[in-house]
């Protein structure tokens, strides 16, 4: 299941736009960009479901230089605890 979420951006404690966000992520080498993709995997797979005792299954894909993070899990409460620690929430 895809998920969309608003997010604050910030550089430094500065909030910036997205744009900028992007920049200066992309400008970071491919092993940073793929080990903060990794920490909130790991995160949100560690989460478990207090009535199905599952955690969510996170996929993360790249394609054209845009990378896409799915989670699968157990039942819609769990889902949105696991979209709002992947947001960073």
């Amino acid at each position: 299941m895809d998920f969309s979420f608003e997010q604050r951006y910030e550089l430094n404690g500065r909030r910036v736009s997205r744009d900028e966000w992007l920049r200066s992520f992309r400008d970071q080498p491919d092993e940073v960009q793929a080990g903060a993709f990794e920490e909130i995997k790991t995160e949100v797979e560690a989460l478990r479901c207090a009535i199905h005792d599952q955690s969510p299954k996170v996929t993360i894909k790249t394609a054209d230089g845009e990378t896409r993070m799915t989670i699968e899990s157990c039942c819609e409460e769990m889902e949105e605890r696991a979209e709002k620690m992947a947001a960073g929430e």
